[in-house]
């Protein structure tokens, strides 16, 4: 399966989950690199002390791939939402590491937001609800990858067709 995936196999219909003999059939030519969890998740857990110390007191590593970090009264230091993320993505990009990161209401709204959304920084409004997750595809509910699957072949594409 796919671990991970850049812009430009994300916009060729690539998602993490996504079997490897698919993504060959739908991108000719796909270079693969072998993943090393192990490093990885040392490199995340090195990222998320370095947030620690700069930006939030809460800071976690979420999943395999992210870093949750609570904000809450922290972002005036920052310039506000969009300057703290605006920010920490610019800071990171100048490290040579391609991050994405997302504002709100709930960590399981920001998580899909940061992974799903077109643009690499998102503010969600305030009191936004989960409703702000109609559009964006079934994975972004964090489902097992077999019941996203299962789920697809039913019909179901995005968050909307299951309500």
């Amino acid at each position: 399966f796919v671990h991970a995936c850049n812009p430009a196999a994300q916009a060729a219909g690539l998602r993490p989950g996504t079997p490897v003999t698919k993504a060959q059939a739908l991108v000719q030519g796909l270079v693969f690199q072998d993943v090393d969890l192990a490093a990885d998740a040392r490199d995340l857990e090195q990222l998320a002390i370095w947030f620690l110390q700069r930006i939030a007191p809460i800071v976690d590593v979420d999943g395999s791939d992210g870093i949750a970090i609570d904000t809450t009264g922290t972002e005036r230091l920052h310039g506000g939402e969009a300057g703290l993320i605006e920010d920490m993505v610019s800071k990171l990009a100048a490290k040579g590491i391609q991050a994405r990161a997302a504002v709100a209401d709930t960590l399981g709204v920001a998580h899909a937001l940061a992974r799903f959304s077109r643009s690499p920084t998102v503010i969600a409004p305030r009191g936004h609800g989960a409703g702000i997750l109609l559009a964006y595809p079934l994975e972004c509910l964090r489902l097992p990858a077999n019941l996203a699957s299962q789920l697809r072949v039913l019909g179901f594409e995005r968050v909307r067709d299951l309500l």
